[in-house]
């Protein structure tokens, strides 16, 4: 399996087919020239898969995926993860990386152990997606959501895509949650590059980073589509919370309903392209989520009277001011954000003073501004690293 995945033009499909023909894949790599010729391989397969054959030490490079920190599951292997393992076209190979390195015996090697992928997406696990050119609002959402998620014991699967997805693995990192990035490249190639920062905080905060692709392998035209089943594949459910009617998030959702999964999906302004995604799936049947509340019951998982998580989700976090001032600030945004000149006209005071206070109060961790508007902030869900 291993050996498979570092040939060009092999994915998880036309190694079936070698597995099918062969028996298993040892034998497909130890075939003859000869009897690979009669598998039906597209002629400019055959060639690079006969040389990669004199080229791999396949012990080697199971040595060598040890020594850079890489684990990696098969699907033979007891540790696959089940939910993976059971979609209609489960990759072959999964590599990982985490912060955290294990070491096992298997067999006569010495290798990472595989089980670290399977243990973290085992429990409760929804898959997070949407655009790329998230807009205020997608991002205070999925923050919110996310945040709360968190706090009901889910790990936030992803792809480390621009926009929702990093904020997404930003906002499970910050409140001290699991999270899994899903590549569409090798494991040691961060993509895209500005979330080099992103990547590293994943690792040190013991996430893990996996992909179906050879660790070392770059993007390639349509790997995303087929990274996207993965994503679904990992999870329990999906959640779309922004994503226009062109967004790769939708093939996401797609691929979870043919894999039996709920899809959950935030509505959007009417008037937003970036909303027509999340509006469309909600149209097709996607559960409409307001609340985390919504998920949470929809999966079947008990909530208190108040229909929040009986897991702990406490809604917005309890701030209390330090001063009078900061209080009344916070009275005032508990319900809502609030532009800066209506802090103004309703606490009374000059705008220099009020300029201090929410600046003070910015440093504390207490308030966000953004847009003009001031907003309290949810668990420390705001502290992103993008």
């Amino acid at each position: 399996m291993i050996a498979f995945s570092t040939v060009p033009g092999v994915g998880a499909v036309r190694l079936k087919l070698l597995v099918n023909y062969f028996g298993s894949a040892e034998a497909a790599w130890k075939a003859r020239e000869t009897e690979l010729a009669n598998v039906g391989l597209p002629k400019d397969v055959l060639p690079q898969l006969l040389e990669q054959k004199v080229k791999l030490n396949v012990d080697q490079y199971v040595e060598n995926l040890n020594d850079r920190g890489i684990n990696f599951v098969t699907i033979f292997d007891r540790d696959y993860p089940e939910r993976l393992r059971n979609i209609p076209d489960p990759p072959n190979v999964m590599f990982f990386k985490t912060g955290e390195m294990y070491v096992a015996n298997r067999g006569r090697e010495q290798q990472p152990t595989s089980s670290l992928l399977g243990e973290m997406v085992a429990g409760r696990t929804i898959g997070v997606v949407g655009t790329r050119k998230i807009t205020a609002y997608g991002q205070e959402v999925t923050e919110k959501l996310v945040a709360e998620l968190v706090v009901a014991g889910f790990t936030i699967v992803s792809g480390m895509a621009l926009g929702v997805d990093g904020v997404a693995h930003g906002t499970a990192v910050n409140a001290r949650g699991k999270t899994v990035a899903v590549l569409g490249a090798g494991v040691e190639v961060v993509y895209p590059p500005s979330h080099r920062d992103l990547y590293n905080s994943i690792l040190e905060h013991g996430g893990i980073i996996a992909s179906e692709v050879a660790p070392e392998k770059t993007v390639v035209r349509g790997i995303f589509p087929a990274r996207n089943r993965i994503i679904s594949g990992l999870s329990e459910a999906v959640l779309v919370t922004e994503g226009a009617i062109d967004s790769g998030s939708l093939i996401t959702a797609r691929a979870a309903l043919e894999q039996g999964r709920e899809v959950f999906a935030v509505p959007g302004p009417i008037n937003s392209p970036m909303a027509e995604g999340t509006n469309y799936l909600l149209k097709q049947g996607a559960k409409l989520v307001t609340g985390v509340e919504d998920i949470l019951t929809e999966l079947g998982y008990e909530t208190s009277s108040n229909g929040q998580a009986k897991a702990g989700i406490t809604g917005k976090k309890q701030v209390t001011g330090d001063t009078a001032e900061e209080q009344k600030v916070i009275d005032l945004l508990a319900n809502e954000p609030v532009e800066f000149d209506e802090l103004v006209r309703k606490m009374a005071v000059a705008p220099a003073q009020l300029s201090s206070v929410l600046s003070m109060m910015e440093i504390k961790g207490m308030v966000k501004g953004e847009s003009l508007k001031y907003r309290l902030k949810f668990d420390g869900a705001d502290k992103i690293v993008r």
